[in-house]
């Protein structure tokens, strides 16, 4: 099989494949060290929820292809990841099947081209169906700014300052949130499962939305 994946006709679904392997792996590792690559891409796009909902309250069509190819619903690195496994796999299945009846390939560029375009309504459908199970950093109803003072709690990897982590909260509507946290003072660390207070929001180019944090106290008031 795996002869058959790395030949000339299947060139461009293995790449696809080999590109979606490498980006999932950085994504977990970015992960166990307690940030996100996924958020990271995210703070450097718009804001992708507000102009899906914007678009498909108004009689606009781009915000009903926006809707369809999924974009706003899970995080973009998610959706090119999800993009790619779905061209690399139905295209070395649609190479597959030629073969299998023919004993040949058909060029890579033809096939390409109908697998891409069998590959968006498809990736919308997988992107509606995970949107609904994945959590939001934030929604339109709720701004980040209300997280002031807000109880919150690392979930991944260790918080330092320079190396912020992912911590969830509840908003006032019980809705969960994820935010990357760095502690307020210098020689602080946050391990996963610890309770903080959220006090302070940056917006920086580099990291996004960037909260710090004091560990949480029962007698704490803000």
């Amino acid at each position: 099989m795996i002869e058959f994946i790395v030949l000339d006709g299947n060139g461009p679904f293995f790449v696809a494949l080999l590109v979606m392997l490498i980006i999932t792996v950085l994504e977990i590792a970015s992960m166990l060290l307690g940030t996100s690559l996924s958020g990271l891409v995210d703070s450097f796009l718009p804001d992708m929820d507000a102009s899906v909902d914007a678009d498909i309250q108004s009689p606009s069509g781009l915000g009903m292809v926006f809707g369809w190819l999924g974009l706003g619903r899970v995080p973009a690195l998610i959706l090119l990841i999800i993009f790619l496994s779905l061209f690399g796999v139905l295209g070395i299945l649609a190479q597959l099947s030629v073969n299998s009846i023919t004993g040949a390939l058909l060029p890579a560029w033809m096939v390409s081209a109908g697998v891409f375009l069998l590959t968006m309504p498809v990736m919308g459908t997988f992107a509606r169906v995970f949107g609904k199970w994945l959590p939001k950093d934030e929604t339109s109803a709720v701004s980040e700014s209300s997280f002031i003072g807000v109880k919150a709690t690392i979930t991944i990897g260790t918080s330092r300052r320079g190396m912020p982590a992912k911590a969830r909260l509840k908003d006032d509507f019980g809705q969960d949130h994820y935010v990357m946290v760095e502690p307020l003072d210098d020689g602080v660390e946050f391990p996963a499962q610890s309770d903080i207070v959220l006090m302070k929001q940056v917006i920086t180019k580099q990291k996004g939305s960037l909260f710090f944090a004091v560990p949480f106290d029962e007698n704490f008031k803000i």
